[in-house]
């Protein structure tokens, strides 16, 4: 009975740390959105160097992540935008609005991920959206994400991932493709928020 007693008191203290575990992350993260969003900045200043930042033509389509050569140089927001996923860099200016201002910046990871900031003109972060999905390929699989931005001030995402059987040679069967796709649409609305719109999932079989 107390071997019984004690297993069972193992097993709620384990799943209470981890619930704690789990809130302590998200307060974590909250926590680093705030201090992006709390940060005492020079409105002038950053009104000054953000306009000074090129207005990106539309539509434009971004395929498995941006490019370097899309990347702006020597712009001091660099040291305004600072963010948990690590350093940001800047693409241009996006979807003009007379109330605040977009950026579409790029981050490192598995390929270098387009994400959007929206500012007040206080220079007060008001949303983010990342943008990340598969990219690459593996043994059997090859993925890839599009991501193209309207000029309806609306941005779509498709992930697609391919999969197939391969022999023994690691090499593609013809006839055992399945493709899945995934849709997003986000819309930016007039309070500089991003909001999502419309999704769908679809799968083919190739024979």
């Amino acid at each position: 009975m107390l071997k019984r007693f004690l297993i069972v008191l193992a097993i709620g203290l384990g799943l209470s740390l981890e619930l704690n575990s789990c809130s302590q992350k998200q307060e974590d993260s909250n926590s680093k959105i705030q201090l992006i969003k709390n940060e005492k900045i020079d409105t002038t200043t950053f009104q000054n160097q953000i306009e000074k930042i090129k207005i990106l033509n539309l539509p434009m389509v971004v395929k498995d992540g941006i490019k370097e050569n899309q990347f702006l140089e020597n712009i001091q927001l660099h040291d305004l935008i600072k963010d948990e996923e690590g350093p940001i860099n800047i693409c241009g200016r996006i979807f003009p609005n007379p109330n605040f201002y977009t950026l579409l910046c790029g981050a490192a990871g598995d390929y270098l991920i387009p994400f959007l900031y929206s500012y007040g003109k206080d220079g007060q972060l008001i949303d983010r959206l990342k943008l990340e999905g598969p990219c690459g390929e593996d043994c059997g699989y090859i993925y890839s994400t599009t991501v193209i931005f309207n000029k309806d001030y609306t941005i779509s995402k498709t992930d697609t991932t391919r999969h197939y059987k391969v022999d023994k040679n690691d090499n593609n069967i013809p006839g055992t493709d399945t493709v899945y796709v995934k849709k997003i649409k986000y819309k930016l609305n007039d309070t500089g928020k991003f909001t999502k719109i419309d999704s769908s999932k679809t799968v083919t079989y190739k024979k």
